[in-house]
């Protein structure tokens, strides 16, 4: 009976632990799904500015981005705001998942500089308004 107990909680306690994983994992895939789609709305954004198109153009494009983030977090089971949340309060385990999954934080890594470059590309050619 008492090894019929340990047993399940050693069951218990290792699909709480998985649990916890895949939605860390959830929680990253989310967060590069939406920085990807960050940097390719800013693309778009600068191929308008450099075209000479509008802002309404611009507008729609940042519109049409913000719409493509919002479905990547939905795609992983978030919201914004509960992506947000979910990332306060698991930022150690986070980090932890991201130490042991090395090409993960390259890859955001990379989508961070791509990000910083079309932002000083952009405010470039705003004249840095």
């Amino acid at each position: 009976m008492v090894r019929s107990i340990v047993l399940l909680a050693a069951l218990a306690l290792g699909s709480a632990a998985s649990a916890q994983e895949r939605g860390i994992e959830a929680y990253v895939r989310a967060e590069m799904a939406a920085r990807a789609a960050t940097v390719a709305g800013m693309q778009a954004r600068l191929a308008l500015v450099t075209r000479g198109a509008g802002s309404q153009a611009e507008l729609s494009a940042a519109e049409a981005a913000e719409r493509d983030v919002a479905a990547a977090f939905a795609r992983y089971g978030f919201t914004a705001a509960s992506h947000a949340a979910y990332g306060s309060r698991r930022r150690d385990a986070i980090a932890a998942w991201l130490q042991r999954h090395p090409e993960w934080a390259q890859r955001a890594g990379a989508l961070d500089a791509a990000f910083k470059r079309l932002a000083q590309r952009l405010d470039g050619l705003r004249g840095g308004r």
